[in-house]
This record gives structure tokens, sequence and C-alpha cells, in this order.
């Protein structure tokens, strides 16, 4: 279960990348590649908290985060760059486009602006607790 709107990336072996979903009337679902471009990974990287002022976008067309088996609801997504949530972008939603299953959006990075070897916490009720992450290659991950 979901809520409309909500977007998550599903599948990376970080939480900074993965395949993109949304929920689309209480389901999750997949983004079709048509017409996907930087800008629009950059603006779905913001919706998902990544923000900060060197934010770099990666985007897939093939699928390291596989194909998933959720339906396709979103298509032809055009954000201009300006739009803090990917929802605000115009785009099609099911069932007015036809998208293969082997035509989804294969994956997005988000990298953030961090340096190597910077550490931080996250997930806290307080600033001196929660998960140990660490900046490599600009982005943060868990150690193990």
């Amino acid at each position: 279960e979901c809520n409309d709107g909500d977007v998550r990336l599903v599948d990376g072996a970080i939480e900074q990348e993965g395949r993109p979903e949304v929920c689309f009337n209480g389901i999750w679902g997949s983004i079709c590649r048509y017409s996907w471009n930087t800008i629009d990974s950059y603006v779905l990287c913001k919706t998902l908290g990544y923000d900060g002022p060197n934010l770099i976008t990666y985007r897939y067309y093939t699928f390291p985060f596989g194909l998933g088996d959720v339906p396709i609801v979103w298509n032809y997504v055009d954000c201009q760059g300006w739009e803090q949530d990917i929802n605000d972008c115009p785009k099609k939603l099911y069932p007015a486009f036809k998208c293969n299953q082997d035509s989804i959006l294969g994956g997005v990075i988000c990298k953030e602006s961090c340096v190597d070897n910077d550490v931080r916490l996250v997930g806290g009720d307080f600033n001196n607790e929660g998960t140990v992450e660490v900046c490599f290659d600009n982005l943060w991950g868990l150690i193990s």
C-alpha cells in the first residue's frame, strides 16, 4: 500500500540508487523511459530529498535494478528543472499511453555533494544517534 504521489527507488544496493516507482491510484508502478532525461532524474532526486547544491544524477535505460513486477503508470514525464516534486511535472498517466515492460526507466542514481570519507548519522531521533553512513565516490553508504 502507498499514498498517491509517493516516490521510491527500489532494488538498489544503497538508498540513492534503484528503479524508480511511483504510487498511482494506491498501487506502486513504474515509469516508462520515453522522453525521460537528466532534468527529470534531477527533479526525482529532489523529490526524494537529495537536493544539495552539487547534486549529480544518472539515469539508466538498461536494467541494472531489474524490470520489477509492477504496472507502468507514468510516461512522457517532462520536468523543466524548477519543480521541487516530480508529481508537479507534466506527464501522461495510465491508461493514456502505450509502453512495453522492456521500455521502463531502468534506474536512477542520486549523488549528493559529499566528500569522500565524510561520516554522518541518519534515522535517529537525536543528532548523536542513528545509522552510520560514510561518503565514498560522492555516495552515502553503509559500513560493511
